[in-house]
């Protein structure tokens, strides 16, 4: 039966289902970023890793670590979960935090048991929500997207995060280090809010077929350049 699913995925992997996906489907596919910050003129890099491809209830789901290198970074580097889910309809949902990777991200960091996971729900600790970015072959320029909103609690601690004001922008192709990708463009909000302090920032991101992020910029609400991430190179496990 295990299979007979592998054989199953690895066919959807290489056919017509697959190259709708706005992200790589290949585990072991490494992206690497080069994630310049004006303010510090610093240049950090940026590591994605493939680690898995499956199917799940007729929804193809890959899942990508990346990894933040540099100075700027802790000693065992900053580390996110994201997850790209494909309908089989022209649309690749990009969950980039949900209550499931939030733990996945406080259990690698902490290196928490499951007995210390229980432990800490019952002091307090909780995620609710999800932030999911929508990319649909077929966006309209101009058509929006929905918000959404992800809560993380620790004791009396209280952060919020929501992504507002989604819009699709078009299509663009765009030169890189890595190469020239056509993309689909998208913009929207990103807010953050510890307790009673919020800070919002100017997304605009760029997604190509079978990479996935290829540019994003994040600006201040007065329009100053925060950062700047660019794809620089792709390597695929053979």
């Amino acid at each position: 039966m295990k299979r007979l699913a592998f054989f199953i995925t690895a066919l959807l992997l290489t056919t017509g289902m697959a190259q709708a996906q706005y992200c790589a489907t290949q585990p072991g596919t490494q992206l690497n970023y080069s994630r310049y910050q004006p303010k510090s003129k610093k240049t950090l890099s940026q590591v994605s890793y493939i680690t898995k491809a499956e199917m799940r209830d007729g929804i193809l789901t890959v899942e990508q670590r990346n990894r933040m290198l540099g100075a700027a970074a802790s000693a065992t580097d900053t580390l996110e979960f994201v997850r790209f889910e494909y309908d089989g309809k022209g649309t690749t949902n990009l969950i980039e935090m949900s209550e499931e990777t939030m733990e996945q991200l406080f259990v690698q960091t902490t290196e928490a048991t499951a007995n210390d996971m229980k432990e800490a729900k019952s002091k307090g600790l909780s995620f609710q929500g999800s932030i999911v970015i929508p990319l649909k072959e077929d966006a309209k320029e101009g058509e929006t997207f929905s918000d959404c909103t992800l809560v993380y609690k620790v004791g009396s601690m209280k952060f919020t995060t929501k992504l507002s004001e989604g819009k699709y922008e078009g299509y663009e192709t765009i030169r890189t280090p890595a190469g020239e990708f056509r993309c689909l463009r998208v913009s929207y909000k990103a807010t953050l809010k510890v307790s009673f302090v919020s800070d919002t920032s100017l997304i605009t991101e760029w997604y190509a077929p079978g990479v996935g992020l290829v540019k994003s910029l994040e600006k201040t609400t007065k329009g100053k350049l925060v950062e700047e991430i660019t794809l620089t190179s792709i390597t695929t496990k053979q």
